[in-house]
Formats: C-alpha cells, structure tokens, sequence
C-alpha cells in the first residue's frame, strides 16, 4: 500500500491554487511524466512495462501522455517498473530503517 504521509506531502509540494479541475489535470499530467522517468530508468519500452502490466502498449502510452487512468492498474505497474507503490507515487523510495 502506498504511504499516505509521503503523497500527502506530494500533493502539498505542488502548491495548487486552481480550481479542483486543474488540481486533476497537473496530478495525472506528473504521474505520467514519472511512469515515463520510472521506466526509462528501468531500462525498459513502453511495450514491456504494457505487458508486463497487463494492459495494452496504446494504453500504456496513453497513461505516459497524462490520460485519465480507469481503474486500479497501481500494483500492477509498481511490479512492473519493479518500484513500490511509495515510488510509483512520491518518486522517494522506501529505505528500511533499524
């Protein structure tokens, strides 16, 4: 599950001042700007995070351009760019701490 707290801070980091419509836009609009950072990171096409997510390459690409995602794809794609929820999310990674 991701960590609450860290996509807390995410979203205030973003400092919106807009209409709730435009909270949305620029939301999806960096989420696909991180699956495209995340997966190029990874070494990896479009074509394999698709189908190692299960879903098709058109709709993968079209979650990297910042279309509007249907339905709950998250674990799915956190497996397949090998990142946890947190990452796919804050871009901050969990470090285990003593």
């Amino acid at each position: 599950f991701m960590d609450m707290k860290y996509f807390n801070e995410y979203i205030k980091s973003m400092n919106f001042t807009h209409d709730r419509n435009s909270f949305i836009f620029r939301l999806v609009e960096s989420f696909g700007q991180r699956l495209k950072k995340l997966r190029l990171k990874a070494g990896l096409s479009q074509k394999q995070v698709a189908e190692r997510a299960g879903v098709s390459a058109s709709t993968y690409r079209d979650w990297e351009y910042g279309k509007k995602i249907k339905g709950e794809p998250y674990i799915d794609l956190a497996l397949a760019l090998n990142v946890s929820i947190t990452e796919l999310f804050t871009d901050k990674k969990l470090v285990a701490s003593k």
